[in-house]
């Protein structure tokens, strides 16, 4: 299901949920085109706290890769209360809070293409070991762009590109495509940006490559000094391993641009009071909220009568209410929300992911 916004003849758009749109082109005399679009959300993943009666409830970043994260009282406006991973709050009434990665950058990085050191070009098919890059994430960011060589000869117009990012079990993280112009002169360097970013999670062993052309791309057989790259963000750690005949060679995957953090909207964190909610084992481990991802539907199932089943949206605002232990949830853009379950022995909160 595609998510709609109010008709608009400006070129830009407003959104305001993570979600896939619709976006439809027309002109008097001509077809309409329409393609979709599709918005992520970088809000960081919570969990609040419950406590009975006034008293310390701590909320977390439990996906703290980012940061700093500042915790603020209000969703708009105001000044951060808290830096950290965790803020413990003083209660006496449920409360929610703010949180919000502070650390966003967007910045270049890897080797320059004009500035390099690199030498003796050649062309190489993107099936090759010399089209492979491998790299370190220090920390979790996006690549949205980078500038590439290739060779455009019996080209007609643009060229298509895809470059992959798989783990060090080879498994895909992610793919982004965009096209490159052809010209006159080989070989040629142009940014290709991607039509959805990479989203690359911190860690190590990554292989970047190259499909989805059947034009050579550009290769370099010596001149990289490896590793390179920017401290705490990304180290590029030399070519394929099977290249040791050429261990300073390089493919021309040239100034990735990558952006980190979310310096958007704050997510919501609930401090709850209720002398009837328990984490204890006793209530987790008597209930079960599935399937996570959730789709069409959420089911809790208890060990008690469920009297009230609440979704919460990250902003802390209840999207669906319902007195069943089965609940649709259709109607709900993708993204992470909060379950709330109520029991006659107490109350649980779950995260769920919606696809």
């Amino acid at each position: 299901k595609k998510n709609t916004v109010a008709v608009a003849t400006t070129k830009t758009l407003l959104v305001s949920d993570a979600g896939s749109y619709e976006v439809t082109v027309s002109a008097s005399g001509c077809p309409s085109k329409s393609d979709v679009v599709v918005v992520s959300s970088l809000l960081p993943q919570t969990e609040g706290g419950v406590t009975c009666g006034a008293g310390p409830v701590t909320l977390k970043v439990t996906d703290a890769q980012g940061g700093p994260y500042e915790w603020y009282a209000a969703a708009i406006g105001g000044n951060p209360v808290k830096t950290g991973n965790s803020y413990v709050v003083n209660v006496s009434n449920t409360t929610t809070y703010y949180v919000k990665d502070a650390g966003a950058i967007a910045l270049t990085v890897g080797m320059s293409s004009t500035n390099n050191s690199l030498t003796t070009p050649a062309g190489r098919g993107t099936a090759q070991n010399e089209m492979v890059l491998t790299f370190d994430a220090l920390t979790t960011f996006n690549i949205d762009a980078l500038t590439l060589g290739y060779y455009s000869y019996n080209c007609n117009g643009t060229t298509g590109i895809t470059i992959n990012v798989k783990n060090s079990n080879g498994v895909l993280v992610g793919s982004g495509s965009g096209s490159v112009p052809c010209k006159a002169s080989d070989p040629t360097i142009a940014r290709v940006i991607f039509d959805q970013s990479i989203e690359v999670p911190m860690g190590t062993g990554y292989v970047m490559d190259a499909v989805g052309t059947d034009k050579n791309l550009l290769w370099y057989n010596n001149g990289a000094t490896y590793p390179y790259g920017i401290p705490e963000v990304l180290s590029v750690t030399g070519p394929h391993s099977s290249m040791s005949w050429a261990p300073n060679s390089s493919p021309s995957f040239f100034d990735w641009e990558i952006s980190t953090g979310s310096d958007c909207d704050r997510a919501a964190v609930v401090a709850e009071v209720d002398c009837n909610v328990g984490f204890s084992s006793a209530i987790s481990n008597s209930i079960e909220v599935y399937p996570n991802p959730m789709e069409g539907y959420i089911n809790v199932s208890a060990d008690g009568v469920v009297s009230q089943v609440e979704i919460l949206d990250q902003m802390g605002r209840v999207v669906s209410t319902s007195n069943s232990a089965t609940v649709a949830v259709d109607e709900l853009q993708g993204g992470i929300y909060m379950v709330r379950v109520q029991t006659e022995k107490g109350s649980f909160i779950s995260r769920v992911m919606k696809k």
